[in-house]
């Protein structure tokens, strides 16, 4: 009797324990068009202090960069909103992307807004990261 519900039991303990093969996923070639996206969402989450801004309208385009160690510009602009109030960035030459491995993809932001709105910066410095 205490086999037979061991068994159920510990066939749900390990489907939950097992990760998805979605969690495992990585992105086998990630595109810099990508990259400087979630540069533009990780610092409206992460780059203005004691605030979380919304990345929105974001119209990207970069260099591709097939190789390792090629280095790739990045044109376009974005816009983030903080509490109703919103400012269109466009993207400064010093934005670029640096494939570091096949499976990884290095990203500069660098923008400078249309006009200052409060508590939003007039210019995003090298904000750095990468995709993997």
């Amino acid at each position: 009797m205490l086999a037979t519900k061991l068994i159920p039991a510990a066939a749900l303990a390990l489907a939950v324990a097992a990760p998805s093969a979605t969690a495992l996923a990585a992105i086998h070639n990630p595109q810099p068009d990508a990259a400087m996206r979630k540069g533009v969402r990780d610092f409206a989450k992460f780059g203005i202090k004691d605030h979380h801004a919304t990345a929105s309208r974001l119209k990207i385009t970069c260099t591709p960069v097939p190789k390792v160690n090629a280095k790739g510009s990045c044109q376009g602009t974005f816009r983030l909103t903080l509490d109703g109030r919103s400012a269109d960035y466009t993207l400064t030459r010093k934005a670029t992307t640096f494939r570091i491995s096949p499976g990884a993809i290095e990203y500069h932001l660098n923008a400078r807004a249309a006009h200052k709105v409060a508590g939003l910066p007039l210019q995003v410095g090298t904000f750095a990261g990468f995709l993997q």
